[in-house]
């Protein structure tokens, strides 16, 4: 799948891995597989969801919900406790 990392969801004890070229599920823990992203530009927006920034393409906020959109298409939901810092990452990204 490559190494063009797009976000990283967890699921239960797995972590769903999300690349440019497609996506992979892997029995992994998020919070070590987030710990070891220091490299890559990229954060934590939901107790569950990591995303690369270089790979959002917006951020939307409908009907009280926010999400980021990402390349591909793939929508990331945001937190209400990581919205002022996905808004400010954008704001300062656009």
């Amino acid at each position: 799948l490559g190494r063009d990392l797009v976000a990283l969801s967890a699921e239960l004890h797995y972590l769903r891995v999300y690349t440019s070229l497609g996506e992979t599920l892997i029995l992994y823990p998020f919070g070590r597989a987030k710990d070891s992203l220091s490299r890559i530009s990229g954060m934590q927006v939901h107790r569950s969801h990591w995303v690369a920034l270089s790979h959002v393409t917006d951020v939307i906020n409908k009907d009280g919900l926010t999400f980021c959109t990402m390349t591909g298409g793939l929508r990331i939901p945001v937190s209400r406790q990581y919205r002022a810092a996905v808004k400010s990452a954008w704001d300062s990204k656009v």
